[in-house]
This record gives C-alpha cells, sequence and structure tokens, in this order.
C-alpha cells in the first residue's frame, strides 16, 4: 500500500500539467449539472489537498485551477437552464427522480440570488441551483458575479482542509508510516463509504422492494468483502514479513499503554466472551427456539455455534501458531484465529440475523450495530491483554463474519418463521448477564494476574554480544505497521540515566517539552529546524527511553535510544538499541513547516563515538545481515556503534 501511494505521487511529480487538467475536470464534473450529482466531491477535493500537501503540485495553481474548474462547471450548468427552461423535467436524472429538481427550486426561492452563493458549499443541491437559476432567467452577470465570488470560498475551504490533514499524516509518518497510511485510508475509506452507502441504500430501496430479498443481497455483498479481507490477511501472514512484525509491534505497544483499570474493565468483557458464557446463552436461545416450533431457526443456529467451533479449531490446529504468552496447554496453546474472537461474531451475529426479520427496515441495522459493538468490544479486548496478536483478531474477525454470513444466508432461503423477537432478546439478555457477571465474579481476581503484564527478558552474556550478538538484534526500526525504516546504528549496554548524563555533558540537551507555542512554531513557513518540536517515533511497539538534539545549524541531529528485551549477564546491565540521524526543515505548501530527516547517518554517529569512547568501552563495525530491502537508509552502509557503561 505504501509503495502504491508512492507511485502515485511520484506519477503526479512526473505529470504535473496532467495532474491540474484532472483537477479542473474533476471540480468542473463536480459543479455540473447531472454529473455533479454522481461524484463526492468533498472527498476528492480534501484528497487533491492532501496530494499538494506532499510537493507534488503547487497550491496555487491547485487553488487557481479548482477555481476555474468550478466556474466553468456552474457557468455550464446556468446556460443549460436557460436553454432547456421547461424540458428538464423530463430529462435524466429528473424524469427518474423529479425531487431532485423540487429541492433545488425550493432552495432557490428561499434564498433567490444568495442560493447559488450558499449551494456551493451544500452536497445536495450544489450542481442542481445553478441549473435552476438558468430555468428561471437569473441576470447572467449577477451569476457571474455570485459564481466567481462563490469559487473563490470554495476551493480554499475545501482543498486547505487537505492540505493540513495530509500535513498532520507526514508528521504521524515520523512515528509510523503504515500506521499513517491505515490512518488515511480508513477514514477516508469511512467517509467514501458512507458516501456511498446512502447511494446504495436508495438504489436497493428502488430495485428490490422485497426486504427479505434486501437482506440477503446485504448479507451476500459483507460476505463477498470479508471473504477478500480474510484472503487478504491470510496470504500476507503466510507469504509476506511486515504484517508478523506488526504483531509484534502491537503487542509491545498495548503491553506498554496497560494500567490496572484498564486491565480490569477488558478483562471483564473478554470474559462475557469465555465459552462458559457462550454455552448457556446458546443453549437457552436454542431452547426458546424449539419451544416456539421454530425448528429451522433451531436448526441453523445449532448449525452456526458447532460449524464456528469446528472450524476454529481446524484452523487453530492446521496453523498451529502460538500465543504471545503460553497462558494455555494443548489445543488452546494455539492462537490463529481468536477462538473467543470467531465465536463471539458467529454467536452475536447470527443472533442479528435472526432477529432482523421482525424489525422494520429502518430498524435493521440496530441488532447489526449492537453485535458489533460486543464483539469488537471483545476483541479490542484480547489484543490490549497480550493473549491474541493482532493477525489472528483479524482473522478471526473476518472468518467469524464469513461463517455467519454463509449460514444467515442459507437460512434466509428457507420459509419464513415466526421468531419470538422480544422471547430471544430477553432470554439473550438475562444470560449474558446471569453467566457473564458470574464468570466475571469467579474468575476476574485469578485471572487478573494471569493475564498481568509480563515483561520478556532474555539474557545474552556480555562476551557474546561483543563477540557477534550484536549482529542478531534488529538492523532497522520497526514502525506499529511492521514496516523497516530508520537503521539502528547504537547499541548501548548500561542505564540509560548515565549514557544521558554524558551526552548532555557533550553538548547535547532534551528536546523542548511539547507544548502549543512548539506546534504552532510549524506554521510559520520561514521556522527554523531548531525552532520545530521533535516528534516520537516507535520501535516495535516502544517509545524511546531517551531523545536528544544536538543543533547544528541549518540541521540538527537527533538521538534516540529504545529498550530491548535483552539483558548482559554478567553485569547485568540492560541492553538498548538506538539511532542518530541528521533533521532539515520541509516546507509544505509554503504553509507549513515540519522537520525531515536527510537520511545522513555518518557524520553524527562518528560524532557520538568520538564523545563516548573516551568516557565508555566502545567499539564501531559493520553489520552483515539485514541490511537489504529499505530505501530509507542514505548513507549508512552497515556501521553500527558498541558500547558499555564501565563496570566497576
Amino acid at each position: 500500500m505504501h509503495e502504491y501511494l508512492k507511485n502515485i505521487i511520484e506519477f503526479i511529480r512526473n505529470f504535473p500539467c496532467l495532474s491540474y487538467w484532472v483537477i479542473f475536470f474533476i471540480t468542473l464534473s463536480e459543479s455540473l449539472a447531472f454529473i455533479g450529482l454522481l461524484i463526492p466531491g468533498a472527498v476528492l477535493m480534501v484528497g487533491i489537498g492532501a496530494v499538494v500537501s506532499t510537493g507534488a503540485l503547487s497550491l496555487k495553481i491547485v487553488l487557481l485551477t479548482a477555481m476555474a474548474g468550478a466556474v466553468t462547471g456552474d457557468s455550464l450548468s446556468y446556460w443549460l437552464g436557460r436553454y432547456y427552461k421547461n424540458k428538464l423535467p423530463s430529462l435524466w436524472p429528473f424524469n427518474r427522480h423529479p425531487q431532485l429538481l423540487e429541492r433545488g427550486k425550493t432552495f432557490f426561492h428561499h434564498y433567490g440570488g444568495k442560493s447559488v452563493f450558499l449551494a456551493r458549499f451544500v452536497g445536495p443541491v450544489r450542481p442542481v441551483v445553478p441549473l435552476v437559476a438558468g430555468m428561471f432567467h437569473m441576470p447572467p452577470g449577477k451569476f457571474t458575479l455570485i459564481n466567481l465570488t462563490s469559487a473563490v470560498g470554495w476551493a480554499p475551504a475545501y482543498i486547505l482542509p487537505g492540505v493540513l490533514f495530509g500535513a498532520s499524516l507526514t508528521l504521524a509518518a515520523k512515528v509510523s508510516v503504515r500506521l499513517a497510511i491505515l490512518f488515511f485510508t480508513v477514514l477516508s475509506s469511512l467517509w467514501f463509504s458512507f458516501w456511498l452507502f446512502r447511494k446504495i441504500v436508495r438504489w436497493l430501496d428502488q430495485r428490490i422492494p422485497d426486504g427479505e430479498k434486501r437482506l440477503t443481497f446485504t448479507l451476500v455483498s459483507i460476505l463477498f468483502v470479508a471473504a477478500l479481507g480474510c484472503s487478504a490477511i491470510l496470504w500476507n501472514v503466510f507469504l509476506s514479513e511486515p504484517l508478523l512484525r506488526a504483531d509484534h509491534a502491537v503487542h509491545f505497544f498495548m503491553q506498554a499503554i496497560r494500567t490496572p483499570a484498564l486491565d480490569r474493565f477488558f478483562l471483564a468483557w473478554t470474559e462475557l466472551g469465555d465459552g462458559v458464557v457462550n454455552i448457556p446463552v446458546g443453549v437457552a436461545i436454542f431452547l426458546v427456539l424449539v419451544s416456539r416450533k421454530c425448528y429451522r431457526g433451531a436448526i441453523f443456529w445449532f448449525l452456526a455455534l458447532a460449524g464456528g467451533a469446528v472450524l476454529t479449531q481446524t484452523v487453530q490446529l492446521v496453523v498451529q501458531m502460538p500465543k504471545p504468552v503460553p497462558y494455555y496447554e494443548s489445543l488452546s496453546a494455539w492462537d490463529f484465529p481468536g477462538g473467543h474472537v470467531v465465536m463471539a461474531v458467529v454467536l452475536y451475529g447470527f443472533l442479528s440475523i435472526l432477529l432482523t426479520r421482525k424489525f422494520h427496515r429502518s430498524w435493521r441495522w440496530i441488532p447489526f450495530w449492537g453485535a458489533f459493538l460486543f464483539f469488537s468490544g471483545i476483541s479490542f479486548g484480547r489484543l490490549y491483554l497480550g493473549a491474541h496478536w493482532l493477525s489472528d483478531i483479524l482473522v478471526g474477525l473476518l472468518l467469524g463474519v464469513v461463517w455467519t454470513m454463509l449460514v444467515g444466508i442459507s437460512y434466509l432461503k428457507s420459509p419464513f418463521e415466526a421468531i419470538p423477537k422480544h422471547s430471544l432478546l430477553v432470554v439473550a439478555f438475562l444470560t449474558l448477564g446471569c453467566a457473564g457477571g458470574w464468570n466475571i465474579a469467579r474468575q476476574n481476581s485469578v485471572e487478573f494476574e494471569y493475564y498481568a503484564n509480563r515483561e520478556v527478558v532474555r539474557n545474552i552474556k556480555v562476551d557474546t554480544w561483543w563477540q557477534d550478538g550484536w549482529d542478531r538484534l534488529p538492523a532497522w526500526r520497526i514502525d506499529l505497521g511492521g514496516e523497516e525504516k530508520t537503521p539502528l546504528t547504537i547499541q548501548w549496554a548500561g542505564r540509560s540515566s548515565k549514557l544521558e548524563e554524558v551526552l548532555i555533558s557533550k553538548g547535547w540537551r532534551k528536546p523542548d517539552p511539547s507544548s502549543l507555542k512548539a506546534y504552532l512554531s510549524m506554521l510559520a513557513p520561514d521556522a527554523a529546524v531548531n525552532d520545530l518540536p521533535v516528534f516520537p517515533r516507535f520501535h516495535n511497539g516502544r517509545l524511546e527511553e531517551i531523545i536528544l538534539v544536538r543543533d547544528v545549524p541549518p540541521e540538527r541531529w537527533v538521538f534516540r535510544l529504545w529498550s530491548t528485551e535483552f539483558s548482559l549477564k554478567p553485569p547485568g546491565y540492560s541492553l538498548f538499541i538506538g539511532t542518530v540521524e541528521a533533521e532539515g526543515d520541509r516546507k509544505v505548501a509554503h504553509l507549513i513547516t515540519i522537520p525531515n530527516a536527510l537520511g545522513r547517518y555518518q557524520e553524527s554517529l562518528l560524532e557520538i563515538k568520538k564523545e563516548l569512547c573516551g568516557v565508555f568501552e566502545c567499539f564501531q563495525t559493520v553489520r552483515s545481515s539485514n541490511l537489504n530491502g529499505v530505501k530509507q537508509a542514505g548513507d549508512w552502509q552497515g556501521e553500527i556503534l558498541l558500547g558499555m557503561e564501565t563496570h566497576h
């Protein structure tokens, strides 16, 4: 995904003229009658602004191009309205959706000439009002003046937030590139999905008036998407390393943010998904269905739960991926997929399908939304407690959805049954409350110690580390997305506080505390890099133990040190790993200044060596492994500095 986005940005850099023409036609189409009704203009404009933040396009030219496209689109709509006049109701799409034109007429009559300006910022009527203005013979001069004025305000209003958003992603990328891309992807996908969902719902209401068929179509669509997602994750797990590295990074990150209060909360939530709770809930619902003679529902209910359990155990036996921490023995020691997650999805997902036939179509989302919140809480709780890897949770969710949709679609094909909605809801809640409350009271204190945050320490002999053990430690910083980033050029054995004390005495300093003033300094386009805040970075889910800065105008050097799970025996020193790199400033659309890694490590590493080797035992060597595949290495050729606090 990261490489794909980089290729797009590189293409835009190489063909800027083509990109500006694309922007012109996007904004023209977004404002044009008929076509503008089909285009998610706000999403596209924010996306264009995000591209501008990368420096691939000029902000001034983009704003002018967007204004020109918007003015042209509204002008064409206006003249189409003047030409066709009363024929408009008979043209597509108004002959199929007359309410669109009526909405524009109402808006125009209510606001008069101001409607042309206001409609520019109101999505549902934006492409229609200029058409209506022409239809009702608004004077061309007046329309043109308002059209130009609104475009001047509209382009910055939609593009500048995208620039700021893109800049924020760039800053987030200093912590984790894939996390930033994931954030951007999720946010833009949610935005686009909401827009698309409204279109699909309207299309389904028109094309599939029958509620049963519409529900079946929805389940089939969910099944298709979940199957694709499950296949993609399985492909990554078995054939690629980034997701597996992300498993460890996210695991260590979760363990770092744990608190006793959150431990209690998420432990209680996950205990609601234990087998001793699921079985009574499943049996109780089965008995209600049988007692009400809903035999088909009872059979499919049994198939859903039994099949989900068998599917989970089968995949776990085939894959045999161990848990992050060996809480259990025998079959339960395998972790892929997470059994808690699969069964929570199947149990409450299929219950939602049973209930949804009895809900009015306007409220059918409620049981699905409730089920989603419940099993999402269980999933996050398992991840937070360190009981599962991230990949286990994702596959568990998707595998549970796939199985639930398959059984649900088969059930909906059977003749309609009068499912006792109220009885099922009451029994399910009462059984969950009683069995879950009993399980929490019985297990919470015991499992609180069982799931306690355990820091794994791996011992390594000093001689082994000095000889070649250092070469087995990571060569690259691993971000939360599992991506290998900047080289790790320093290994330190000893107290981090002692190393920090010596470096400060040699001219390094702690970065200024994060404050509103520091972040506001980025809004100055002429700010120097020394005035900018230093952003933290994750390595394998851990934040830095030490961050130090040295001002070397016109750049700065940043020293970072992270803890590891290794300890040297003897003398019992903790082993740290770090890097020192040069940073400069980067201008984003001539609006914002952000720190930017320059990819230079040699000079700063040599300076660190001079400062440490006179005080501590240290030497410089060169790595012989793990040097390939990362483009951010800059001038680094594998050099690494080993340092150890003098043992007294």
